[in-house]
């Protein structure tokens, strides 16, 4: 592989790096923005009431539990419960194990503050919430279109990472299994270059149901001690599935002395 693929690689990466900093930090004040409008909304918005924020656009009060993350020590804590009882076959135990991390995971119900495409006003609402739905709509909107701005003018440098990334992990690895880290350094013109390390790391998949279910069935027929099936199980899910992948780190600019 060319020399000019990492350089194309590390460039594109850098360069992102710097532009979606800058743009994380020119897009905190509509962020903050439009926290402080959604929390003034929900407490000024009645319950069961539907107020139009401008064309085909609509906030509402909804009642609902959201859950928290697949980890490792949820999963860990859910099989602790589940092997306080007696179980007859993997499938009691992966119906069990659901039951658990439903507990576990599951959040108290609160209320939140919902957007949607437009609606039918249901009941009066006061000046007061209707002027923070319109700002608030406004913001999201000028947030939505910064996004879409940043992303496109970052795609020729989206691009250039998809396309070289498999070529500059095939040269990263060379028939080696695991991580590595090169030191590469890019000329920035004059006597000053930028230094980084190319790091290849394994990207573990997100722990889901399915993938669950999947790792105790494979890890069940070997079930012996408690401890070491749940250790064989959460091995499953970080091995299973996961790729390799590659990061810059380290970046910083140096002055060459001749």
């Amino acid at each position: 592989m060319p020399r000019s693929d990492v350089e194309t690689f590390c460039r594109a990466c850098s360069q992102l790096q710097t532009l979606k900093a800058a743009h994380l930090q020119s897009m905190k004040p509509l962020l903050l923005k439009r926290k402080e409008l959604r929390q003034s909304l929900l407490e000024t918005l009645p319950a069961a009431a539907t107020i139009n924020a401008g064309p085909g656009v609509a906030y509402t009060l909804k009642k609902r539990s959201s859950y928290k993350g697949f980890t490792e020590g949820r999963v860990r804590e859910a099989f602790d419960r589940v092997f306080r009882q007696q179980h007859e076959g993997v499938e009691d135990v992966i119906a069990t194990m659901q039951a658990v991390l439903q507990e576990i995971r599951k959040n108290p119900e609160t209320v939140h503050l919902i957007r949607k495409k437009g609606g039918t006003e249901t009941v009066a609402v006061s000046e007061e919430a209707r002027a923070l739905a319109k700002e608030l709509a406004d913001v999201e909107n000028r947030i939505s279109e910064a996004n879409t701005a940043h992303s496109l003018a970052t795609l020729e440098l989206t691009t250039a990472v998809r396309e070289t990334k498999p070529r500059v992990l095939q040269f990263l690895r060379r028939g080696r299994e695991l991580p590595v880290t090169k030191n590469v350094s890019l000329s920035g013109g004059g006597s000053y270059s930028t230094k980084l390390k190319l790091k290849t790391f394994f990207q573990r998949k997100a722990i889901n149901n399915q993938r669950l279910n999947s790792a105790i069935r494979a890890c069940f027929q070997s079930f012996g001690d408690k401890e070491a099936f749940v250790d064989a199980v959460c091995d499953h899910l970080s091995r299973e599935g996961a790729t390799l992948s590659v990061k810059i780190s380290n970046r910083r600019v140096v002055h060459c002395a001749y």
